[in-house]
């Protein structure tokens, strides 16, 4: 072979590659910076709750303690880094005086500007559990606080997140459901996440699993059902048949599904050759832009074209196509098919939350994941954008009641 030939089929592997990843760099990097800030801002205050406990004691319901009295909590602000950060401040009161009390590791906080960034690199070092609970354990010390304290106030938090993330009822109806698998600690979880009808992105739960199978995502599925998730939505899915089949049992054989066409078109340049990636991605890429039904027939011939020299790849192309045009078959405009036509939106979620959770050890227990992923995902669901498109969400509602309607005539 040329060498100058060789050289260019390579040359258009990697830039398939980088063109099949590039839109969750893109959304990862604004959300990457938002997470660390907050996961900052938690284990902030979980050092002064602790802090706020080692002078009026644990809160202990119907148990008479001292005069200093945990009094609820106020805005406040501290300099984490170069930027000012606000943060609830627990409260103290001298019962006796009437007087506020001070919270040690707060003053602290306010007369030394470094403390706060302190915290801040100790949350973020993204290395073990254990090495994670020392770090802060050892910023906490720097503010007057007790290692054990600070233990229990994270594991107590996290538990706190778990409830909040799988027990809380779902009131706004959600238009679209992304559903998508992260390795965790060496476990599975499966996330989703819904986007209402303004647009706006909620985190819905979260499922553990040894894989990705129809039972791990029938249990979420059947968590959202039972929490209010009731109307219908559109799914969107990373591809694997297992969510697709989940989905139909839980939400019905007439549910919209939307099979992710980022992870279509990874899944077939896959099994190509590295001279032909590039091919295969502008191929599917422009069928894709013709929406339906000229680029189902143009999917199809290129199928054709596969089967005889790649059949590997033909098959896997052929294999549920027709649900990466749902977004084009319910008439959505172009932005909206651009946001709702893959699982990127979940994927750059994953992308943010495992670099910063990629060397969690010693996290046998099933609780220990599911403490980390909640809170992990919680973390991010106050970074995420609207979705864009939002304004013509109203298209997707439309749609999704029509064929309801033409479901029960």
């Amino acid at each position: 072979m040329n060498k100058s030939y060789a050289k260019n089929d390579v040359s258009d592997a990697v830039m398939a590659e980088a063109l099949l990843g590039i839109e969750l760099m893109q959304l990862s990097r604004e959300m990457l910076a938002q997470f660390t800030k907050e996961l900052g801002e938690l284990a902030l205050e979980c050092v002064l709750n602790a802090s706020a406990a080692s002078v009026a004691g644990e809160r202990h319901c119907g148990v008479k303690g001292g005069p200093i009295k945990h009094w609820g909590s106020q805005p406040g602000s501290v300099r984490m880094g170069a930027a000012k950060t606000r943060i609830a401040k627990p409260r103290l009161r001298n019962c006796e005086t009437g007087r506020e009390v001070a919270v040690p590791a707060y003053e602290t906080l306010k007369r030394d500007p470094k403390a706060g960034a302190r915290v801040l690199k100790a949350a973020l070092r993204g290395v073990s559990s254990r090495d994670y609970k020392e770090v802060v354990a050892q910023s906490a010390e720097a503010l007057g606080v007790s290692r054990s304290s600070i233990s229990r106030q994270v594991v107590e938090s996290s538990s706190e997140r778990v409830k909040e993330l799988m027990e809380t009822a779902l009131c706004a109806r959600m238009l679209a459901v992304i559903i998508d698998g992260i390795r965790f600690a060496g476990h599975l979880v499966v996330g989703a996440i819904g986007v209402d009808e303004a647009g706006k992105k909620h985190v819905l739960g979260i499922a553990l699993g040894a894989t990705e199978n129809a039972a791990t995502v029938k249990s979420l599925l059947t968590n959202l059902r039972d929490r209010g998730l009731t109307k219908p939505a559109l799914f969107v899915l990373d591809g694997a048949k297992a969510l697709s089949s989940a989905v139909r049992e839980v939400y019905g054989e007439s549910s919209p599904i939307q099979r992710c066409r980022y992870h279509k078109r990874k899944n077939v340049v896959d099994r190509l050759p590295q001279r032909m990636a590039m091919y295969a991605y502008r191929k599917m890429s422009a069928a894709y832009n013709l929406g339906y039904p000229e680029g189902m027939k143009r999917m199809l011939e290129f199928a054709k074209e596969l089967e005889t020299t790649h059949p590997g790849a033909a098959a896997s192309l052929r294999e549920g196509i027709e649900e990466t045009f749902t977004v084009s078959k319910l008439g959505l405009p172009p932005l909206l098919v651009q946001s709702l036509g893959t699982s990127n939106l979940l994927e750059s979620v994953h992308s943010m939350i495992r670099t910063k959770t990629n060397r969690l050890k010693n996290m046998e227990e099933g609780a220990d994941v599911e403490r980390w992923a909640a809170s992990a995902f919680l973390d991010v669901e106050g970074s995420m954008k609207t979705l864009n498109g939002h304004k013509d969400l109203w298209m997707l509602r439309a749609a999704l009641d029509k064929e309801t309607a033409q479901e029960a005539g």
